[in-house]
């Protein structure tokens, strides 16, 4: 068995970690409010080894996309009608 040692911390050392934690609660942003869509554009990218889905706003901006590889969808299960 080894010797184990003991130290204490000073009264320094544990203010010094309290404040920086106070300062890191602080720091949390707010979250931004979410937009209200009456109408966009579906685009629908079906291919044989993937199926990609993006929603876009009239201009053809992207709001939001996804594919069925990042649904967890791995080799040919990609491809297939229901990863769409």
């Amino acid at each position: 068995m080894g010797k184990t040692k003991i130290t204490t911390k000073s009264t320094e050392e544990v203010s010094i970690k309290n404040t920086s934690k106070n300062e890191d609660i602080k720091a949390v942003a707010t979250k931004t409010p979410k937009k209200k869509i009456t109408s966009g554009i579906l685009f629908i990218d079906a291919t044989f080894n993937n199926t990609k889905v993006l929603f876009g706003d009239k201009l053809g901006n992207t709001l939001f996309w996804s594919s069925a590889g990042t649904l967890g969808f791995r080799g040919a299960k990609k491809g297939t009608p229901f990863a769409a």
